[in-house]
């Protein structure tokens, strides 16, 4: 990737790494969008979905699918602005990183499809915060 722009945020909040995200603008985008970005989280950088994925996933949950991953729900929510943090069992919390409002979910298991109610209440949640 090459870059146009870059911009890191360093952690204010006692982590060890001092950056919590860092965000790259790749040429041809338009209007200077960010095109891609990557997270880092406990210690590796991660690949966070860009700005078309980013859309589609949004579009495809507010159809209300019934395949909707946990992966897809990770991207869509940490391309928000969202950390996962893991709780006890298969609890999971999505904070945000500027607001500290927080999602609780159950990861699904055995299966990885989201439940419909796990799609409502994000699509909810995400309109209250005005992402939608």
């Amino acid at each position: 990737m090459r870059l146009r722009s870059v911009h890191a945020e360093s952690g204010g909040d006692g982590e060890k790494s001092g950056v919590r995200a860092f965000f790259a603008t790749k040429i041809g985008c338009r209007g200077g969008d960010v095109c891609g970005t990557l997270g880092f989280n406990g210690g590796s950088w991660t690949a966070v979905a860009g700005v078309s994925q980013q859309r589609k996933l949004l579009e495809k949950l507010k159809s209300k699918p019934k395949d909707f991953r946990w992966d897809e729900l990770e991207k869509l929510l940490s391309g928000f602005g969202y950390r996962q943090e893991q709780n006890r069992g298969s609890r999971r919390k999505f904070i945000h990183e500027r607001s500290g409002v927080m999602i609780s979910l159950h990861r699904p298991h055995p299966g990885n499809e989201l439940k419909s109610y796990q799609i409502r209440d994000v699509l909810a949640h995400l309109r209250q915060e005005g992402h939608v």
